[in-house]
């Protein structure tokens, strides 16, 4: 971890009397909990007590303080991953509940209680063919109701691999890998006949576009209410790329092969963002987040995301003045957690002590605000507390890696003691 991110670990929350730790586990437990089993939302917020963005960000904040707490406590916090990615799989990998009454009604032998159909081609043994629904309270029609959505899959297929890396079971790096090619392939659809140069012989556009949203069947686009998020396909790039890392050399070719030409055209799309999309981007914390966040992985094996990196660093400088001092409405603190948790991906040398502090104070802000967050800025605070397993030298890579990066110091787990006072 950088030394902001040590410096942002051990801030904030020591002056509310309580380590950053502590405060993370007792959020991750007013949204799902204390027992072995991992409770499940309210209705208000979800029509079968699953959200895929929130839950994305619960696994990995129950894998990063497994990790955190090592063998120094016996936390059950893996444990407590395994159950809620079980619940994810079972819940939103199924038609919403609102089909239930008509699938009981249509079946006369069978009871109330018998599971729902699974989405698309899924199986029990495959249960990601079909996608994951996103889990909104509303149904698929409505502006922001249920749906497919691409953010949340990309997130939660990175979660998945983060799992497998932690547990030491691939099982859960084939299920990314099997989420992002089924859904993938529909939310990329070709809109140009060729790749060729352009009438003015410019570099030539993506024949593809990337849908944000999908409906539960992956067979139609649904509009956005919001505008077209420009790192979408630089977050799906780098999933791809984190999940063929987790595939090791003995990985099933096919696989990888469709995930390479997925990253290819996701690039594709990313180098060709239009001028209007990547100005929104270099003003919105959450889209400046992804930058730091992709970039801090993959900055060197692919120039890509280099340059992704050094424009979310300028966006960084422009946009942080402004949210100091300006009054949090209208403001949406998940995206300025989330560009805190991208910035503490940085070496320290990169922002000036000035910087350092402005973020501390940030984070100091929106932390003495919790309470007026809904459950996904809950979710995002251990995220900007801890960076922990977003973090690429939390743990390592894959087990499989070789030697000399498995000995990378940047590769080992911190100890308790390097993060609480």
């Amino acid at each position: 971890m950088s030394r902001f991110g040590m410096s942002m670990l051990n801030g904030a929350a020591r002056s509310a009397g309580k380590p950053r730790s502590q405060v993370s586990e007792e959020l991750l437990a007013g949204v799902y909990g204390r027992g072995a089993a991992v409770g499940r939302l309210g209705e208000a917020e979800s029509s079968d007590g699953r959200l895929l963005h929130v839950d994305a960000l619960g696994l990995c904040n129950f894998l990063s303080l497994h990790h955190f707490y090592g063998a120094k406590k016996a936390s059950g916090f893996a444990t407590r991953a395994q159950g809620l990615a079980h619940d994810v799989h079972n819940v939103l990998g199924r038609q919403r509940p609102a089909v239930a009454a008509k699938h009981s009604k249509s079946n006369e032998g069978g009871a109330a209680s018998d599971p729902l159909p699974r989405l698309g081609e899924a199986t029990s043994e495959h249960p990601l063919l079909g996608g994951l629904r996103c889990g909104k309270v509303m149904g698929e029609g409505r502006p922001m109701g249920d749906g497919q959505l691409w953010y949340p899959i990309m997130l939660w297929a990175f979660a998945l691999n983060r799992l497998a890396v932690s547990t030491d079971d691939p099982s859960y790096n084939e299920l990314a890998a099997q989420l992002v090619i089924a859904t993938g392939l529909q939310f990329l659809q070709r809109t140009l006949p060729s790749d060729g140069a352009d009438d003015d012989g410019k570099a030539a556009k993506s024949p593809f576009s990337l849908a944000s949203r999908m409906n539960i069947a992956l067979t139609e686009r649904l509009p956005d209410p919001s505008p077209p998020r420009a790192t979408n396909s630089l977050v799906g790039a780098f999933v791809c790329g984190v999940i063929q890392n987790g595939m090791g050399p003995t990985g099933d070719a096919k696989i990888r092969s469709s995930l390479e030409n997925m990253e290819k055209q996701l690039v594709n799309l990313w180098l060709t963002t239009p001028s209007d999309q990547m100005r929104r981007a270099e003003a919105d914390p959450m889209q400046i987040g992804d930058l730091l966040w992709v970039s801090s992985w993959a900055v060197a094996r692919r120039k890509w995301a280099g340059d992704a990196g050094e424009v979310g660093v300028a966006s960084l400088r422009s946009v942080l003045p402004t949210l100091l001092d300006a009054p949090l409405a209208g403001r949406y603190p998940p995206g300025e957690l989330w560009m805190i948790a991208g910035a503490s991906n940085l070496d320290s040398s990169v922002l000036a002590q000035s910087e350092l502090l402005a973020l501390e104070k940030l984070q100091d802000f929106l932390g003495l605000r919790m309470s007026m967050y809904g459950t996904l800025g809950k979710m995002y605070y251990p995220v900007a507390s801890f960076g922990g397993v977003f973090q690429p030298h939390w743990i390592p890579e894959c087990r499989d890696y070789a030697a000399t990066m498995r000995n990378d110091p940047y590769q080992r787990r911190p100890s308790v003691a390097e993060f609480e006072d």
